[in-house]
């Protein structure tokens, strides 16, 4: 259902099978509990910036940072984060970039553990 405020145009998502959109985020809810995994339209590719480009390297990054984040901040089990690490190593590799360059940006921690370090 799409409602319209002004300019600004709004979709109303339905759940269906016990899943709802939101965002960059799929809600599964089952029985006993909430889970969340990563949602991306049937249209999202895996193309970035790729790393034989000119643009400078803050820009070529971008991209993978926000993926990495998204990893190790959104509250997704371990089933999910490694199927979204996976996708995101193949992202990276389809890009040009070396998969190390994850580990890089991660500092080999996530989040979680170097908050948990301070």
């Amino acid at each position: 259902m799409k409602v319209r405020l002004g300019v600004i145009a709004f979709t109303l998502e339905q759940e269906e099978e016990n899943k709802l959109n939101f965002l960059d985020i799929l809600i599964i809810k089952t029985k006993d509990k909430i889970s969340f995994d990563i949602y991306r339209k049937k249209t999202t590719s895996d193309i970035i910036i790729t790393n034989d480009s000119c643009h400078p390297t803050e820009q070529k990054l971008a991209a993978i940072r926000y993926f990495t984040k998204r990893i190790n901040t959104y509250s997704l089990d371990h089933t999910e984060k490694q199927a979204e690490t996976n996708i995101v190593k193949q992202t990276v590799n389809n890009n040009k970039f070396d998969t190390s360059i994850l580990n890089r940006i991660n500092g080999g921690k996530t989040n979680r553990e170097k908050d948990s370090q301070k």
